[in-house]
């Protein structure tokens, strides 16, 4: 089904949506939205005023972010410096030996002797596959664990226990899961109670009503014209 647009006096700027064809509006709000009502309420010559087309197109530019990445040739360490000093320092208000933690680890700490804070900082140091690869090679190279610095046995001895990560954020997630839902609900009751009253409100139909008319006037004859309605997630 094509609307009925009046035609813009004069190119106009494109307004950016996700549109929804008549399909996809079945069953939401958008079904009885009455937006071509709204063209007798509007000052369509206002409108080719304010959102007239440029001739000069905006340049889009890209920005990259350069990553560099520093190796140093080091007998007791290969981690980065700040990471090494970072998790040492970490590690010392941890006040737990690799075989305790691995053992909580292994039962999903059911004795509690990780607290919760300290998972979270033990989550920022999960080894990388690199630092795995380095440390390997310098035990093999050396024979023992034993010559690795604090931080990097750590982190060695880390890679040795089987799905580390995963069990340490199965673990964060149970010990964070009561706090989450205590402080999510209310903005969920929130959230409800909004809905619910946008369903009802008249004056909010009107609105959406309203920005279809201007948006479907504005893409007059272009691919996003002729719209139904728009997905809002996509202009959040």
């Amino acid at each position: 089904t094509k609307k009925r647009v009046p035609k813009p006096s004069g190119p106009l700027k494109t307004f950016n949506w996700l549109k929804l064809n008549e399909a996809k509006v079945k069953g939401t709000a958008w079904e009885f939205i009455e937006d071509e009502k709204m063209y007798k309420q509007l000052d369509l010559e206002d409108i080719a005023t304010t959102f007239a087309s440029c001739s000069q197109k905006d340049d889009d530019t890209d920005f990259y972010s350069t990553i560099s990445r520093r190796s140093r040739d080091a007998q007791i360490s290969v981690i980065d410096p700040r990471r090494y000093q970072n998790c040492t320092i970490m590690l010392s208000k941890l006040k737990l030996t690799h075989r305790e933690i691995r053992s909580a680890l292994l039962a999903m700490d059911d004795k509690g002797k990780l607290p919760k804070d300290m998972i979270e900082q033990m989550l920022k140091f999960v080894p990388s596959k690199d630092e795995i690869t380095l440390l390997r090679n310098t035990v093999n190279r050396h024979n023992t664990p034993s010559v690795l610095a604090l931080a990097d046995r750590y982190l060695y001895e880390m890679a040795q226990i089987p799905r580390f990560e995963p069990r340490l954020r199965s673990l964060h997630i149970i010990r964070t899961f009561q706090e989450r839902y205590d402080s999510l609900m209310p903005h969920i009751h929130s959230v409800i109670k909004a809905s619910t009253a946008l369903s009802s409100s008249k004056k909010f139909k009107q609105l959406l009503a309203l920005v279809l008319a201007i948006g479907n006037h504005l893409n007059y004859g272009k691919r996003n014209g002729n719209a139904f309605g728009w997905d809002s997630i996509f202009l959040l």
